[in-house]
């Protein structure tokens, strides 16, 4: 479903390429989320909020910090897919 990168880069062109990528996949996988989980929110408000929780942290230059960023939010939604199945 989402491939990580399992070392963190030191190169400025690879990071923000990672953020977009995990961007866009997440943009893609909305509406099949909506209906696997029948979310009573629109497709187009559901984007929106995403990219609201993106923008979050757009402050943040450290490609390190950004790795990490990235990582973390792949896992976080790699255990709710996970538990919401099990349940």
């Amino acid at each position: 479903m989402f491939s990580l990168r399992t070392e963190a880069t030191n190169s400025f062109i690879f990071t923000p390429l990672s953020v977009s990528v995990t961007h866009f996949m997440f943009r893609l996988q909305i509406p099949n989320t909506i209906t696997t989980y029948s979310l009573d929110i629109p497709v187009k408000k559901a984007r929106e909020q995403l990219r609201k929780e993106f923008m979050k942290n757009a402050h943040i230059r450290d490609p390190r910090m950004i790795d990490l960023l990235v990582v973390k939010v792949c896992v976080c939604v790699c255990v709710c897919v996970c538990v919401c199945v099990c349940v």
